[in-house]
Order: C-alpha cells, then structure tokens, then sequence
C-alpha cells in the first residue's frame, strides 16, 4: 500500500530556500507567537492559520490571489474578506511575490509594494511525496499529480494499492480515509468494491466556517443553462438560532436543477458549517431532491432551520411562481 502523503509546494521565488520559512509542518513547532508573519497563499490552509495566529496577537498579512478561497463562491469569500478586515488581518491580493530577503526579519517584495515581518509562512499548495519511492523501478506508473491507480484503488502493478495524497488531489483527510477503507474491504473481501463517486464535502475552519460540495454556481450555469438552474440563499439574518446567537453574518446557498429540485451542490458560511452541510450531503448521496427536505421535521430553532427555508423557496419561488405566470 503506497500512502506516502504530500508535502509542501515551495513557489519559485527568488531568495525563499534560503530563508527560516514555515509551512504547515513545521508552524506547530513554533515555541513563541511571532510579533508578526506573512502568510503567502489564500487557500484554506493560509486563511485558517492566518486567522488563528491573529487572534493570538501576531500582526497579521496575507498575501495571495486576485481573491482567497478562490475555489469558493464569491459571496463566501466575501464574508471571510470581511471578518478578516475586521479582525485586522491585511489582505494583500492580486500581488505575486518575487524576491524574499531574510536578515532577522523577512522582507517580500512584490510588483507594487515591499511587506516586512518577523515570520513566513508558505500555504501555496502540496505535491504527492513520491519521489524517493524508486516508483520506475517498481514499475508503478505516476505522473507530477500521483501514483496512478483504477476505480478500485490499484496500481499498475495489480498487487500494489495507492490511497490518499499520494494519487493527487483533493488533498483532504477525509478522503484519503475513504479510499483507504475502500482499499481494505478490498484485500480482506472475495469481492472488490469501487472507489467512491460521491460529492465531496469539504470544510475551511476559519471562524466563520465554510463549508462546501457538489458544483458551484458559476459552474452549473455554464453546464445547464440558466433556464436550467435555480439557485435558492438563506442569509442568516432570516434564522433565529443565528439571531439569538448573534452570528448572523453567513448563509445558505443551495444550487439545484430547476424542476426537480435535484442538489447539485452548496456552500454554507457559518460557525457549525460542517455540520450543517451533513444533511445536504446525505441528500445528495441518497438522491433525496431538496423539494423533500421542506417535509423533514427540524427542532426549534437550530440553525440547520435555513436549508428548509431553503427548501421552502423551491415552493414558492419556483413551483407557484410558474402557476401565476400559466395564469
């Protein structure tokens, strides 16, 4: 079984190898709060950390692309954008580094302005670790992105299984977990059992959460067409739970085909999004179109009350909206 994981993609940068830079491997051996840190990279492992050593005193600057958490709805980086800004993280975006100095302190130079801290961290990705496996000699194929495996979990090779970061992205825990009990029932069972094809949810832990699965917005308008879609958002502003808790700051965003209500994906910011997307991922996996969850009982008031509000919506902003336009 090759689950040799992933590591750290280092940018081209001139200067950044021979700098005391962290990473998410090494960040947690820290003895000290640093006065201040860089961050470079605005994916979930930068803006979760970014928050983090924030809120423990560090001055905080995160520099990454035209926006962070690109691969998220607008609407949910926004939100994020917005805390950050209000909990004094600088977001410096739309600006690539390309030289780094290290004398004490480090300095990143960018196209449009010079950052100076006393710690940097590196969130711009990770890499299969896989090179010091001698995978030609073994005769297992691989590529830049991972070992190559089939829909069971094999290898070219038929007696060698790969699982988790090590075949590629997503890179996620959760996942790699997955593959790996698919993998197993596999070498202990007379039968074999394909890898699982379902959506994947997938959490950022910043404060709020942001929680996601299945295609966004933007991408199911492109396949299907307007016409097609409906896109139905609860803000929390309208759940009481939010309200009485004062975290009224995020939403709920479902994206269905129009008629059928079938899920195709969602987005959920908020401080319990992980456990919030549960029900809609069980939907999804049980094929159970939104329409359905308006009927599921909720307790009172819980914040999970926004995907039947969501689910409401169907019913009135598309099933007896399309009645009054017939009459």
């Amino acid at each position: 079984m090759i689950a040799t994981g992933s590591h750290p993609f280092l940018p081209p940068i001139e200067g950044l190898k021979n700098t005391p830079y962290l990473t998410n491997e090494t960040i947690f051996d820290l003895k000290e709060v640093p006065t201040s840190i860089i961050f470079i990279g605005g994916g979930p492992i930068s803006c979760e950390l970014s928050q983090a050593f924030s809120r423990l005193g560090s001055k905080v600057t995160l520099v990454g692309g035209h926006a962070i958490l690109n691969r998220e709805e607008n609407d949910a980086q926004k939100v994020i954008e917005k805390t950050f800004h209000q909990e004094g993280v600088s977001l410096v975006l739309g600006a690539h580094p390309n030289r780094i100095a290290y004398d004490n302190r480090f300095t990143v130079f960018t196209d449009e302005t010079v950052i100076e801290a006393n710690a940097l961290f590196i969130g711009t990705g990770r890499r299969p670790h896989l090179k010091k496996l001698n995978l030609d000699q073994a005769q297992v194929k691989f590529s830049e992105e991972g070992v190559v495996v089939d829909e069971y979990g094999r290898t070219s090779q038929k007696h060698i299984w790969a699982v988790g970061d090590a075949i590629g992205p997503p890179f996620f825990t959760h996942f790699a977990e997955n593959q790996a009990r698919t993998v197993l029932k596999n070498l202990i069972l007379p039968f074999k059992s394909k890898k699982s094809t379902q959506a994947l949810p997938r959490v950022t832990y910043t404060d709020p959460e942001v929680a996601s699965i299945g295609v966004s917005s933007e991408k199911a308008l492109k396949k299907y067409g307007k016409k097609k879609i409906a896109i139905y958002k609860i803000p929390f502003t309208e759940v009481d739970r939010n309200i009485t808790n004062g975290r009224t700051e995020g939403f709920v965003k479902i994206i269905t085909k129009k008629w059928s209500s079938q899920i195709l994906g969602a987005t959920i910011v908020g401080p319990r999004a992980g456990e919030m997307l549960m029900e809609i991922s069980t939907a999804m996996f049980t094929k159970t179109p939104l329409r359905k969850l308006r009927n599921l009982i909720h307790p009172y008031p819980i914040e999970n009350l926004a995907i039947r509000k969501a689910a409401d919506l169907w019913l009135t902003q598309t099933l007896l909206k399309a009645f009054r336009k017939k009459s």
